[in-house]
Order: structure tokens, then sequence, then C-alpha cells
């Protein structure tokens, strides 16, 4: 996958991707083997227990709520309506995603630190 952050990302048909960045940074030497070895691990990991699929189907119904909540509101609030429970989505569906991700950075983090050199920092973006 063509990107410079390193990551790895999980495919709901069952497919794990790692970043061109990351896969760069291990080339240069700035990421370990071991650290390589922890992001794919991790990614078949949320491959293993379905998170990707899990995940589109959380969209698909967090959709269909904004959408039955913007019909209800935009008959109260005709024009704001709308834009109130988009909104409103988002600010449920952001914090829930903000907490998946430092819930996953702690993991992560806590993964590397087991198997690298304590003398140079992890490049591991979660």
């Amino acid at each position: 996958m063509k990107s410079n952050r390193s990551t790895g990302l999980p495919h709901p048909t069952g497919a794990s991707f790692i970043t061109r960045g990351f896969f760069n940074k291990y080339r240069a030497g700035d990421v370990t083997a071991a650290e390589l070895a922890s992001v794919i691990a991790h990614e078949l990991g949320h491959v293993a227990l379905g998170h990707s699929r899990r995940r589109m189907i959380d969209f698909s119904g967090q959709n269909a709520m904004r959408t039955a909540l913007a019909m209800v509101l935009g008959r109260f609030i005709p024009g704001v309506g709308p834009l109130l429970a988009g909104a409103l989505m988002s600010l449920i569906s952001g914090q829930t995603i903000t907490q998946r991700r430092i819930r996953g950075r702690r993991l992560c983090v806590s993964a590397v630190d087991q198997g690298r050199d304590r003398d140079r920092p992890a490049n591991i973006t979660v």
C-alpha cells in the first residue's frame, strides 16, 4: 500500500497489508525484524478476530442511525436537523475510534517493547 505512514492494515477479505513507508523503514534499518513481525502479527490478529468485518457492520449501523436521526430531527427542525444528526453521530463514532486507537497503541507498544533494542525508539504508528 502506498503511504509514508508506518502501519499495517487488515482487510475484510482476510488479507493484511503493511504500508510502503513501513517497509522502506525496515529496509533502511530504522525498524527491526521483530518490530515488523509484531505489526504483521497484530494485523493477522485483527483478521483472525474479524475486526475489519465487524467494523464495516458498525459503520453500516451508524449510517442507518444517522439517517433515522436526520429524518426525525429534520421533521422538527427543518434544514438544521440533518446537520445536527450528522454532528452527533460523528461525535459518537469519533470517540469510539479514538478509544480503539489508544487501546491499540498501548498493546502494540507493549509488544514492541518486549522485543526491541532499548537504546532506540520504536518507529510504529497504529
